[in-house]
């Protein structure tokens, strides 16, 4: 699974640390299926099933680090920012 592999390489997580964070992340999520029909990151096409699964599950934000997806701003509706940017976004909003 890409996110345990990328808390334990990028955040350095132990794989029981990563177990825990997945577990609490997939108790307040929604799985969606998606067909992987979309096409809309040319530079690196996995990254279009996230946002098929955006789109699906009626997302308003990706938050994320890659940099395929953040150079895309905004899929339809959808915003794209990096986790500092929308902490920042959200201390605004509660001003």
């Amino acid at each position: 699974m890409e996110l345990r592999e990328k808390l334990q390489t990028k955040q350095n997580r132990s794989p029981m640390d990563a177990a825990i964070d997945i577990e609490q992340i997939l108790a307040f999520s929604r799985l969606v299926e998606i067909s992987n029909s979309l096409k809309v990151v040319a530079d690196d096409p996995d990254d279009d099933m996230v946002i098929e699964c955006a789109v699906v599950g009626q997302a308003t934000h990706i938050i994320t680090g890659d940099k395929h997806l953040l150079s895309l701003n905004k899929y339809e509706d959808i915003y794209i920012f990096k986790a500092a940017d929308f902490l920042n976004l959200l201390a605004q909003d509660n001003t």
